[in-house]
């Protein structure tokens, strides 16, 4: 405490000690330094070069008037440091749905020797005020700050006697040990009240003038795919007690917390895509259920999203997805080599009807399955070159293809579908041989392609009960999450352990919900 002459000075201090940053699609991660939030955004940044990335501060936290951030490429003449840049009270409402929430979970509270947490901002104004109307008289002037060093709030101060609302004073310096290149005032975002005035100085140069009827088109779906996922998320309530009573009572409650949460995936999933989308899926070796991984990402793609999905078996000998699928009686199975063999007379579109001769339609799974040439041993049928010869004309009939690229890095197939792909998923699991291949993938990929790591989803399985595994799931995934964008912990499933066909239906609700997420977090990656 400080004395001054005429004014009483209480100082308090107030830090942050843990934060939660959700992404648009839901799935959310802990962090207890603001650095490691800075990675994480910085990250996503990197893997869309293309576009702006936005962080909204938590609205509970009302008193934050630094509402967004933006991930800005313009760093400072000789760095290639992004730059975190406050936008104040300037986000759209389109760029506010798309955002990445940062929240304080955690507030530290220090009154002279006493130390407090709070999970609440607000909280933690309560308390100050607590200790100033405690240790002063109200006839007497006075005043109470509270220092911080986190962005965003400078000081708050209380002015006595009547205390009116707190004044925050905003700072934009970022805390030791994270220091963006500094950016000349000049280049600053400034405050404006035109939001895509403000937006205009960060983003990149305009597109082709050629493209903008097809860009208007796309727009005009993602607003009708944004509205659909709007209005399905102000439905009533179907599930649990909740959608009983409207059922039954024909009442309007609404959804819970977890329904209401299962339909901003669903929306995701359903999202627009602004052309075709490739989806490269692989790990370096097997024991970590890469085929079940690939072929229930596709059943929810499929179930969820629909359209022309394909699932392209790209093992570089003898792949095995086949095993786990829908196979008609009788079926004349053939595969990638017989296509190969034919794929130059898929040059004429009007022969496409013909494909559905090579591959496998999934029943109520919805997608199609190439499957792989069933060559054992080293022989390898399908090389570099006939893989791109072949995506080239089928990239032309599916809306969206997940490619599962094989167990060697160094062979032509892996290496092209990795080449093609927009987004790659890791298999990864909690057997030891499946997780040592998914620290061998993430490694080549970070040497070979370090931007498609950067935005990649490592899809983590349960293929042991847990009580059996060596390390917990936790201590697994805590060793790849700073490498990629999310992980997704599938968990453990006896309806899989079999190895035989795979029935969706048969699945646990949380399996199926859990691979709703992992497909979720891959949609969320795509644009």
């Amino acid at each position: 405490m400080t004395l001054e002459t005429e004014t009483q000075l209480y100082s308090v201090s107030v830090e942050p000690l843990e934060f939660r940053v959700r992404a648009p699609y839901g799935t959310s991660i802990t962090h207890t330094t603001w650095k490691s939030v800075l990675r994480t955004l910085r990250k996503q940044r990197s893997a869309m070069p293309q576009q702006v990335v936005h962080a909204v501060m938590d609205p509970d936290f009302e008193r934050w008037a630094i509402d967004g951030w933006m991930i800005n490429a313009q760093a400072a003449e000789g760095s290639t440091q992004d730059v975190l840049l406050p936008l104040e009270n300037r986000l759209k409402s389109s760029d506010v749905e798309n955002a990445f929430t940062v929240s304080v979970t955690a507030w530290q509270l220090q009154l002279g020797e006493r130390s407090t947490t709070y999970k609440k901002f607000t909280d933690v104004l309560d308390a100050a005020k607590d200790f100033y109307s405690t240790n002063h008289e109200d006839d007497e002037p006075g005043r109470l700050v509270m220092d911080s060093g986190f962005i965003g709030i400078d000081r708050v101060e209380f002015a006595g006697p009547e205390r009116p609302e707190p004044v925050v004073e905003h700072s934009v310096t970022e805390p030791a040990g994270e220091q963006p290149a500094e950016v000349p005032a000049a280049e600053q975002m400034q405050a404006s009240s035109d939001a895509s005035t403000a937006l205009a100085q960060v983003e990149e140069a305009p597109a082709d003038p050629g493209l903008e009827v097809q860009e208007n088109e796309n727009l005009a779906v993602a607003f009708a795919t944004r509205m659909e996922a709007r209005k399905q998320a102000t439905a009533p309530a179907c599930k649990g007690f909740p959608g009983w009573m409207n059922r039954v009572f024909h009442t309007k409650l609404a959804p819970g917390e977890k329904e209401q949460f299962i339909r901003e995936l669903h929306a995701l999933v359903q999202r627009s895509l602004s052309e075709h989308r490739t989806i490269a899926l692989g790990n370096i070796k097997g024991g970590a259920a890469k085929s079940t991984i690939v072929y229930l990402l596709c059943a929810i793609l499929g179930r969820f999203r629909g359209g022309n999905i394909l699932l392209w078996d790209n093992n570089e000998n003898a792949g095995n997805i086949v095993d786990r699928a829908i196979v008609p009686p009788q079926a004349d199975i053939k595969t990638t080599i017989d296509l190969y063999r034919e794929i130059d007379k898929f040059e004429n579109a009007e022969l496409s009807h013909l494909l559905k001769r090579y591959v496998l339609m999934q029943g109520d799974n919805r997608f199609y399955l190439l499957p792989s040439q069933n060559q054992a041993g080293s022989k390898k049928v399908i090389d570099g070159p006939a893989f791109n010869s072949m995506y080239q004309i089928l990239r032309r009939f599916y809306d969206l293809m997940v490619v599962d690229t094989g167990n060697a890095s160094n062979s032509g197939p892996w290496e092209a579908s990795m080449n093609a792909s927009d987004l790659t998923v890791i298999a990864s699991s909690n057997a030891e041989d499946g997780f040592r291949g998914s620290l061998k993938t993430i490694e080549a990929l970070k040497k070979d392609y370090p931007d498609k790591l950067a935005n990649a989803v490592v899809v983590f399985s349960e293929i042991i009960e847990t009580k059996y595994s060596n390390l917990t799931t936790q201590e697994f995934v805590d060793q790849i999450k700073d490498d990629v964008r999310e992980v997704v912990v599938i968990p453990f499933d006896k309806e899989l352990v079999h190895g035989g066909k795979i029935t969706f239906d048969a699945l646990e609700q949380k399996t199926q919900e859990a691979y709703l997420r992992a497909a979720a977090a891959v949609l969320g990656g795509l644009n």
